[in-house]
């Protein structure tokens, strides 16, 4: 499990914008502000799930805590080390998903351990990930065979075979049918319960937010500060219909992002 401390993480890129409209857009070397003096402490072993407006930078968050881009300024420090690159210990699925097509599930789930030297240990690892995520007798199957969910839980199958200190995902259930959704939901959250893995996810789904995480950021629009933090009791499932206090938290959210109607 890994602790997180993002301090006054800021992000910024060069306005690359071709057609100049005003005197204004004419000076140079303009930025785009994107990550605003974020400050953030993420305990081991939560699941923190960060919602924000479209394009505040959720996505760009996830990518410098991953070591895949870098700060303009401030730090990531991960159990004590300063972020310069991506590890092993953290794995990230990606939003558009990186199952390759021409590889069976099989082989999919096989190279998050191509560089283990035991034959043995390395199959029953990988029948160890398939089953936990249900794909047992798919193994053989490619991914253009499966439907959407299937294919979201292959890619858990290949992050969670590497065994890594940090889970990251950025919007793992999008594209999904309802159903497919609500599934996928729960089975991030029972497999959360069961390897207590600190666990970083981006969504835009409220009721997926409250539904699954320990840890509830809100984002502001770009350039984004955190405007809400919210601790939230263990226990599952949740219902906000139930929960009066639940309830409360699902309006406030609403309320963040400016919405000023919760449906």
């Amino acid at each position: 499990m890994s602790q997180i401390t993002i301090h006054d993480l800021c992000k910024s890129y060069p306005n690359r914008r071709k057609n100049r409209r005003t005197e204004k857009d004419q000076e140079p070397n303009t930025q785009i502000g994107v990550l605003d003096h974020v400050n953030l402490n993420i305990a081991p072993g939560h699941l923190t799930c960060i919602l924000g407006p479209s394009g505040c930078g959720k996505s760009t968050l996830l990518m410098i805590v991953a070591g895949f881009d870098k700060p303009t300024s401030g730090e990531v420090i991960i159990d004590g080390k300063l972020v310069t690159g991506p590890t092993s210990d953290n794995i990230f699925v990606f939003q558009q998903g990186g199952l390759l097509p021409w590889m069976t599930i099989y082989q999919n789930v096989e190279l998050g351990l191509r560089h283990m030297q035991e034959p043995e240990e390395k199959r029953d690892k990988i029948h160890e990930a398939i089953e936990l995520v249900e794909l047992e007798g798919f193994q053989d199957h490619y991914p253009g065979q499966l439907s959407g969910g299937m294919k979201r839980r292959a890619e858990l199958a290949r992050a969670l075979v590497i065994n890594p200190k940090l889970l990251i995902m950025d919007e793992p259930f999008s594209g999904l049918d309802f159903l497919t959704r609500l599934h996928m939901r729960e089975e991030v959250v029972n497999m959360h319960e069961l390897f207590r893995k600190t666990t970083l996810l981006v969504t835009h789904d409220i009721d997926d937010a409250i539904a699954m995480s320990d840890h509830l950021i809100v984002m502001t629009d770009r350039p984004s500060r955190v405007r809400m933090e919210h601790i939230i009791e263990p226990g599952h499932p949740r219902n906000y219909e139930k929960d009066k206090e639940i309830a409360e938290l699902r309006e406030e959210i609403f309320f963040t992002l400016g919405v000023h109607y919760a449906v």
